[in-house]
C-alpha cells in the first residue's frame, strides 16, 4: 500500500486562477507562493497586453475566503515572474523584470513594506527565488551570468555571496533548496537543464559555499 498521496496543489492553482477576474489579477499568472502558515498566497503576473503592468505582485488572500489585500506601497519594477515566502512568513521575495530584479517585502499583519534593495543586484531579469529553511539565505535565478545569485540575510539586510565556481549553463528559470538546506537546485534553459549544488557540511555558519553536484545513475 502506497503512503504517498499527491497533494491537491493543481486544484488550488486552478481554483484561484479561475478567481483572478474577480480578485484583482488583470493578467496572466506567472507564479504562486503559498505562505508557510497556509493562510495567504502571493500571485505574480504579467499583462496580456501592452498596457499598464502594475502592480505585478497583487493578490494576497486566504485560501478559504479570497479577499484581495491592499497593494504594497512600493511595487516591483515590472513583470513578476516568481514569488517566495521565507519559512516563517515574515518576508516575501518577488523576482521580476527591470531593476532591482528582486524586491523583498517584510510583512507585519497584512501590511507589506519594501526593504532596501541589496547593494549587489541580480545581473538581469529575476526568474525565480527560494529561501533556505532557516530564512538566512535567499537564492535568485536570473537571465544573465552568473544565472544564480545568493544572498545572506542579517536582519533586513541582504548581502550577495560569492558566485559558485561552476555556474549553471544558461538562463536560470527557477531555484529550490532542499528541506535541510544542504542542496540547491537551479533549473535553466540549456543542457543539462538542471544544476545541483551541495553546501559542504563543514561550512562555517557565517556563509554558504556551493559545490556543483554529480549526476548519479542507477540508484
Amino acid at each position: 500500500m502506497s503512503l504517498l498521496v499527491k497533494a491537491p496543489v493543481d486544484a488550488k492553482i486552478a481554483e484561484h486562477a479561475a478567481l483572478t477576474a474577480t480578485h484583482g489579477v488583470p493578467g496572466t499568472i506567472a507564479g504562486l507562493a503559498d505562505i508557510p502558515t497556509g493562510i495567504e498566497i502571493a500571485v505574480t503576473w504579467f499583462s496580456d497586453y501592452s498596457g499598464d503592468l502594475n502592480p505585478r505582485v497583487t493578490v494576497l488572500f486566504p485560501w478559504s475566503a479570497p479577499t484581495k489585500l491592499a497593494d504594497p506601497a512600493d511595487l516591483p519594477g515590472n513583470t513578476g515572474y516568481g514569488a517566495a515566502w521565507s519559512p516563517n512568513g515574515e518576508f516575501l521575495a518577488v523576482a521580476h523584470n527591470i531593476d532591482p530584479r528582486i524586491t523583498i517585502y517584510q510583512r507585519s499583519g497584512i501590511t507589506f513594506t519594501k526593504l532596501a534593495d541589496p547593494a549587489d543586484l541580480p545581473a538581469s531579469t529575476g526568474r525565480g527565488a527560494a529561501w533556505s529553511p532557516n530564512g538566512e539565505f535567499l537564492a535568485v535565478a536570473h537571465s544573465s551570468s552568473p544565472y544564480i545569485t545568493i544572498y545572506q540575510r542579517s536582519g533586513v539586510t541582504f548581502t550577495k555571496l560569492a558566485d559558485p565556481a561552476d555556474l549553471p549553463a544558461s538562463t536560470g528559470r527557477g531555484a529550490a533548496l532542499s528541506p535541510n538546506g544542504e542542496f540547491l537546485a537551479v533549473a535553466h534553459s540549456d543542457s543539462p537543464w538542471i544544476t545541483i549544488y551541495q553546501t559542504p557540511s563543514t561550512l562555517a555558519e557565517s556563509g554558504m559555499a556551493l559545490v556543483k553536484g554529480v549526476l548519479r545513475e542507477g540508484d
